[in-house]
């Protein structure tokens, strides 16, 4: 019985180390991770970078003292007093200088500094709170003998932040990034959870050799679009389970917790929306697309699981490009990435969300989207046709387009 067992054994551990996927899966994982974790260190960098870059290029900064409270000795270089508020807010509304602090009247009692300043990106929208309230920390010292100030030092001091962007006040309340987040989520939820479907379900009926017996009675392609559209509706009803939990969820979270959520600021851009569930249903096609190739092409549902494992790391790429696109949603990088495939369908529903999508960058979105999912289920009808009755050894492109040429 023993070597039996051994036998078994020995033969189990053959037939894995013997199949080059195994030792290309061993290389391909530590290697992806260091890229990932080069792109992850890359992203931060690029975000001090970009942090330090806007810090230089501020020239000019007014200070709206009504409450008496700054020194003189600290208004030095990019520091300039302004007697009126108003005119300080058009200027920088107007892009003349970077910002304007106010220190209002009755600041002994409210705590409450104001800053106006310029948008310039996402992670840079609170750099002057800390200035304005460290300016006035610092104007406090020098009197340190006045124990009223002494008081309003180690009082807990409250920013109230506005910033312009193209002379429009920029909205930033957490309503606003609902949508992104939204979107991104149901992308998540939609292709993460169908492709696994859509792959165990044509590797398994192959495997079992089921898949014969079904197409005796239907085409491949009938068989491919049921199961698509079946699998479909399953992920549909899973979001819909999911937002009557999260609905539920912040239902008792709000009562429970001081958490407010005004819906009524919440940007309903019905374009945006209807981008955003092209570009998701666009990448729920070509990630099923390639999860039919994957499946019809090798012969083992283990297999075609280690392959597709690739496929799914490089859909959720994105995620390590968060920093830099969150820093510059316009800039190359984010640009590059919005048409390369598998990364393209997240970063368009994102960018798009956020108003980082110009008009002419989502009709090519839109364009690269159709042709990627027509191309992918080319592949995946051809490897299709060709690989499920194929239980031996798994289908090369070669041998799609030999047979492609024969006919």
């Amino acid at each position: 019985m023993k070597s039996k067992i051994l036998l078994v054994a020995k033969k189990e551990y053959l037939k894995v180390v013997q199949k080059p996927s195994f030792w290309i899966m061993i290389i391909i994982i530590p290697v992806v991770y260091l890229i990932l974790v080069a792109i992850s260190g890359t992203s931060a960098s690029s975000v001090e970078k970009k942090v330090a870059e806007e810090v230089k290029n501020v020239h000019a900064v007014l200070i709206v003292d009504q409450a008496g409270l700054i020194s003189d000795q600290l208004l030095l270089g990019i520091y300039q007093r302004s007697e009126n508020k108003e005119t300080a807010v058009a200027q920088v509304e107007s892009g003349k200088v970077d910002a304007a602090f106010v220190y209002p009247t009755d600041f002994q009692e409210s705590k409450k500094i104001e800053v106006y300043a310029q948008d310039t990106s996402l992670i840079s929208r609170g750099r002057f709170n800390t200035v304005a309230q460290d300016l006035l920390k610092q104007s406090l010292l020098q009197e340190i003998e006045d124990p009223n100030k002494v008081a309003l030092f180690n009082s807990r001091l409250e920013v109230s932040s506005t910033l312009y962007k193209e002379g429009k006040v920029v909205d930033q309340r957490f309503e606003t990034f609902i949508i992104p987040i939204a979107s991104v989520l149901v992308y998540f939820l939609l292709v993460m959870f169908s492709s696994g479907f859509m792959l165990s379900s044509v590797s398994e009926e192959k495997e079992n050799r089921m898949i014969e017996t079904v197409l005796s009675v239907i085409n491949p392609r009938q068989l491919i679009w049921g199961k698509l559209i079946g699998l479909t509706f399953v992920s549909l009803t899973s979001l819909a389970v999911l937002g009557v939990l999260l609905t539920g969820i912040i239902a008792v979270s709000t009562n429970i917790f001081p958490i407010k959520i005004d819906w009524s600021a919440v940007d309903w851009n019905i374009g945006q929306v209807l981008l955003a569930l092209f570009y998701t249903i666009g990448g729920f096609l070509f990630m099923s697309s390639i999860m039919v190739g994957v499946g019809a092409a090798m012969p083992k549902y283990r297999e075609a699981q280690q392959f597709s494992s690739v496929f799914i790391i490089l859909s959720i790429l994105p995620i390590y490009f968060a920093s830099i696109l969150i820093a510059e949603p316009t800039g190359t990088i984010a640009r590059v990435i919005s048409f390369t495939p598998f990364t393209a369908p997240l970063i368009l529903i994102f960018r798009s969300s956020i108003g980082a999508l110009s008009l002419w960058e989502s009709i090519l979105g839109i364009m690269v989207i159709i042709t990627y999912v027509a191309v992918g289920f080319y592949l995946a009808f051809k490897l299709f046709e060709i690989g499920s009755l194929e239980l031996s050894k798994r289908i090369s492109f070669n041998t799609v387009f030999k047979k492609e040429n024969k006919t």
